[in-house]
């Protein structure tokens, strides 16, 4: 695993030239990791998960960066490109075709990630709230009489 994401992380420090030969490797190394970061949620322990989150923000971070380096390098403002990312036009067919499938896999990971935060949330609570209510409480019944 650490393999994979240090080799991830090396493609951003590339030039921007051989960045841009590499966007499909880039982004099919990508989906990888996510897919693995998606594991170690479900299965990880905590302090694996903490791990994988640290990791999950620097790369969100580098490709944040990625994207506003492309975003001045064309001159084009974020609507500018969202619309021309929904052009089938603008893609050769495979190239759709792959935007189309990480765009739905992208949006089912989102949903099964907040899917899974939403039942640790609840799990949390319920712990939290079987937690107080097994505090024992002194009820002036229970107490011995002088």
């Amino acid at each position: 695993m650490e393999d994979d994401y240090e080799r991830l992380m090396k493609f951003f420090d590339e030039s921007s030239e051989e960045k841009d030969k590499k966007l499909d490797l880039i982004f099919q190394e990508s989906m990888l990791f996510f897919e693995k970061y998606k594991h170690v949620l479900k299965e990880g322990t905590e302090a694996e998960r903490v791990v994988m989150k640290k990791k999950m923000d620097a790369l969100r971070e580098k490709l944040q960066k990625e994207n506003k380096r492309s975003q001045e390098q064309l001159g084009l403002t974020p609507e500018d490109i969202k619309q021309l990312a929904k052009d089938p036009s603008n893609f050769s067919p495979q190239q759709w075709e792959y935007l189309q499938n990480a765009q739905k896999q992208i949006s089912m990971e989102k949903e099964e990630q907040n899917k899974l935060l939403s039942v640790r949330k609840e799990e949390r609570q319920k712990f939290l709230k079987q937690k107080n209510s097994k505090k024992s409480t002194t009820r002036k019944s229970d107490w011995l009489k002088s």
